[in-house]
C-alpha cells in the first residue's frame, strides 16, 4: 500500500517539473533567431559564441547589447541575399574588434532600418560598390579603411549622417572632409572619393624596462607622426652583468636597433598605432689588448663593429652563447704571436677561453680570423702581436712644432703629424690628445681629421694656460708624437724697433758721433732717448739707433733711419719741430743748433725788410699775404 502511494507521488512531481519547461523544449522547437547575418550564415541563441563554427569563437554576438566581436574571421564567399558579409535588419548593431572583410556581391557591411556604430581596432571593409550601407546612421569611433571597387559611392546613409568622434580624423584621402549634409567622404578638391581611411587623432606609445627595472613612460604622439627612439633613461637600471642594446616592438617580438643607447633619436619609426617598446639587454665585447708590439692595423677589425673588436669608445653587444665572429688586421710583417687569442672575463681578468686563428696575407696588412661562443658575461679580447719584419714606425709633426699661441688673438691651434710608413692611414692609428699630461675630449676641446693627422686645439681649451710653455701630445696605437709650445700674451702694436710707425723706442747708452770732431763721446745710460714716428702704438722698449745731426751718420758710416734726431755728448735731447707732423721732438744738443738757427732768421728778416721796400709795386693780395707770413715769423 505504501509502495502504491510512493509511485503515485513520483509520478504527479515528475508531470509538475515537464509543465514548468518551455514549450519548445518539452516540444523539440528551433533555437531562437536573431536578425544578424554573417556570410549567409544567421545568429542564433546556439551558435552566438561562435558563429562561423570554426572553433576559434572569431566571430561572437551578444544579443543584449546587440554587438558583434570580430578577431580576424575567415570570411568565406557566401553572402547574405543583399550581397553583404555582415547583414543586420531594424537591429542598431555595433561592431568591434579586427576583421579584414572582402566584397560580397555589392557591399561589404549592410544594416538595414537601423544604425551601425563601429568601435574596431582594425577592420578593413572592401565593398564592390558600396563599403558600408546603414539606412540611418553610421557613428565612427575606431580605426577603419574602406574602399569601393567600381564606385564612388563608398558610404550610404539615405536616412541618416556620418559622424565621426572627436578622438578619431579621416587621414586618407589627404585633406579628406565630410560634405555638409555629412553624407560622403570628400577629397581636398570637394569630390566624392572612393577610399578612405579613419584613424584616431592620437595613439600612446609605451616605453618599458623589460628584464631591467624601471617605471614604464607613456608618450603620446599625434598618429602618423614619427617617433624618436629614447635612450635609455637615467632611473632605470640594467639587469646583472648586461646593457641596454635597444627596443623590441613588444607585440610583434619585433627587434629594433637603438644604436646601442647611446645614440637618442637617431632612428624613429611612425605611430600609426598604439605601440608598446621592451627594452632589450646584451653582454659586451668591452675591448681588445694587444700586449705585443702594437701591430695592429686599425682601419679594419678592432673598429669593425659586424666583426666583435672595438676599441674604447663603442662596444659590441653579443647574447651569451651567441656566435662570436673575431677579425684582427695586423700592419704588413706583423704577426700573432702563438696564433691565440684569449677571451678575458672583463671584471675578474680571469682567462674563460682560448682561440686559434687563421691568418691571411694582403698587401698592407695581415687578418687573422676566428669564431668562438659568448660567455654569459662581458669580456675583452687579449692578444700579442710580433714584429717580423723589423718594421720602425715613427711620427713627425710636420706643421705647429715648437710653435707659440697668443691668447689675445682667439685663434684655434693647429699641429700636423706624419706618420712613417703608411701615413695615409694615419688617422686610422689615433687615439687621443693630452694637454700637459690631461686628455682632452675630442670634439669638445679639439677635432682630428685625416691628411696625415690634422689635430686642432681649440682656443676654449687652452684659455686657461698661464704664459710659459706647454705640452701637447698626440697619442697614436704604436707611438705618440709630443709638442712643446709657449703661450704668452703680445702688448698691443709692439713691433722691432724702428720698423712700425707710432712707437716710442727707448735708446741704451750707446756711443754718439759728434758732428764737430767725429770721435766717439760716451751716453750717459740713465737718459732715454723718445724717437717720435708718425703712426700710432704703444712704448717700446727696444734699444734704438742714435743719429748725428749733421752727417746722418753712424761712426761707422751707415745710414741711420731713424728721424734724424741729435743726440747731445751728456745724453739729453733738444725739443725740435718735426717738419712732418708739426709735433714737438726730442733733439741733440741746443748749443750747437742756435747758430743755424740766428741765421735763419737774419735771412727771414732781410726778405721782410725788402717785401716792406716793394709793398706798393705789388697788387694789394699779393701783400696781404706776405704781410701774414712776415707776421707768423
Amino acid at each position: 500500500m505504501k509502495t502504491r502511494r510512493r509511485f503515485l507521488g513520483a509520478l504527479v512531481a515528475s508531470a509538475m517539473a515537464i509543465g514548468l519547461l518551455p514549450a519548445r523544449a518539452v516540444l523539440g522547437a528551433d533555437p531562437e533567431t536573431y536578425n544578424v547575418w554573417i556570410g549567409g550564415k544567421q545568429v542564433t541563441s546556439e551558435n552566438m559564441d561562435d558563429v562561423l563554427g570554426s572553433g576559434s569563437g572569431s566571430v561572437k554576438y551578444d544579443p543584449a547589447t546587440s554587438t558583434l566581436t570580430l578577431d580576424e574571421p575567415a570570411f568565406s564567399k557566401s553572402t547574405h541575399e543583399s550581397g553583404a558579409q555582415i547583414y543586420a535588419e531594424g537591429v542598431n548593431l555595433t561592431i568591434r574588434g579586427t576583421a579584414g572583410i572582402e566584397e560580397g556581391d555589392d557591399c561589404a557591411i549592410c544594416i538595414k532600418g537601423g544604425n551601425l556604430t563601429v568601435e574596431t581596432e582594425d577592420l578593413k571593409a572592401t565593398g564592390n560598390d558600396t563599403a558600408i550601407f546603414a539606412e540611418k546612421d553610421i557613428t565612427f569611433n575606431g580605426n577603419v579603411y574602406l574602399q569601393s571597387k567600381i564606385g564612388t559611392d563608398l558610404i550610404s546613409v539615405p536616412n541618416g549622417k556620418i559622424e565621426i568622434s572627436d578622438d578619431f580624423k579621416i587621414w586618407q584621402p589627404k585633406e579628406g572632409k565630410l560634405d555638409d549634409a555629412k553624407k560622403k567622404i570628400l577629397d581636398k578638391d570637394g569630390l566624392p572619393t572612393y577610399y578612405a581611411m579613419i584613424v584616431p587623432k592620437k595613439v600612446n606609445v609605451t616605453w618599458k624596462a623589460g628584464a631591467g627595472n624601471g617605471t614604464d613612460i607613456v608618450e603620446n604622439a599625434d598618429f602618423g607622426s614619427d617617433v624618436y627612439y629614447k635612450k635609455f633613461p637615467s632611473d632605470w637600471t640594467e639587469p646583472e652583468g648586461m646593457h641596454f642594446d635597444g627596443w623590441y616592438y613588444a607585440e610583434e617580438n619585433h627587434y629594433e636597433y637603438c644604436a646601442g643607447g647611446w645614440v637618442e633619436g637617431l632612428l624613429k619609426f611612425g605611430a600609426y598605432g598604439d605601440a608598446t617598446m621592451t627594452a632589450r639587454y646584451k653582454y659586451w665585447i668591452t675591448g681588445w689588448e694587444d700586449t705585443g708590439d702594437n701591430g695592429v692595423y686599425m682601419p679594419f677589425g678592432c673598429i669593425a663593429q659586424e666583426r666583435g673588436i672595438l676599441k674604447e669608445g663603442g662596444d659590441v653587444h653579443f647574447d651569451a652563447g651567441e656566435h662570436l665572429p673575431i677579425e684582427i688586421c695586423l700592419q704588413k710583417g706583423f704577426v700573432l704571436k702563438d696564433n691565440k687569442v684569449e677571451i678575458v672575463s672583463a671584471k675578474s681578468g680571469e682567462v674563460l677561453a682560448t682561440v686559434s686563428v687563421i691568418g691571411h696575407d694582403y698587401e698592407k696588412y695581415t687578418c687573422f680570423y676566428t669564431e668562438c661562443d659568448m660567455p654569459d658575461e662581458d669580456v675583452t679580447l687579449r692578444f700579442a702581436t710580433k714584429n717580423q719584419s723589423g718594421v720602425t714606425v715613427k711620427y713627425e709633426v710636420t706643421d705647429g712644432a715648437g710653435g707659440s699661441w697668443d691668447p689675445e688673438s682667439g685663434e684655434d691651434f693647429k699641429l700636423t703629424v706624419h706618420r712613417d710608413p703608411d701615413d695615409e692611414n694615419c688617422i686610422y692609428y689615433f687615439e687621443s690628445v693630452t694637454l700637459d699630461g690631461t686628455e682632452l675630449v675630442k670634439d669638445v676641446d679639439y677635432t682630428a681629421e685625416a691628411g696625415s693627422t690634422k689635430i686642432t686645439v681649440k682656443a676654449s681649451a687652452l684659455a686657461s694656460l698661464a704664459d710659459g710653455s706647454h705640452d701637447i701630445s698626440v697619442n697614436f696605437t704604436d707611438g705618440k708624437a709630443p709638442v712643446t709650445f709657449s703661450v704668452g700674451k703680445k702688448t698691443a702694436g709692439s713691433t722691432t724697433p724702428g720698423t712700425t710707425p707710432g712707437n716710442t723706442s727707448t735708446t741704451p747708452g750707446n756711443p754718439a758721433t759728434t758732428p764737430d770732431s767725429g770721435k766717439t763721446q760716451p751716453v750717459d745710460n740713465s737718459t732715454t732717448n723718445s724717437v717720435n714716428n708718425t703712426g700710432s702704438g704703444a712704448a717700446n722698449t727696444s734699444p734704438a739707433p742714435v743719429n748725428t745731426p749733421d752727417t746722418n751718420t753712424t761712426t761707422d758710416g751707415s745710414n741711420n733711419a731713424v728721424n734724424n734726431t741729435p743726440v747731445k755728448n751728456n745724453g739729453t735731447v733738444e725739443k725740435k719741430k718735426n717738419t712732418t707732423t708739426g709735433k714737438i721732438a726730442k733733439t741733440g744738443d741746443t748749443g750747437r743748433t742756435l747758430i743755424p738757427l740766428a741765421l735763419v732768421f737774419l735771412a727771414i728778416s732781410g726778405g721782410a725788410v725788402v717785401i716792406l721796400l716793394v709793398r706798393n709795386r705789388r697788387p694789394k693780395n699779393e701783400y696781404d699775404k706776405l704781410k701774414h707770413i712776415v707776421k707768423r715769423v
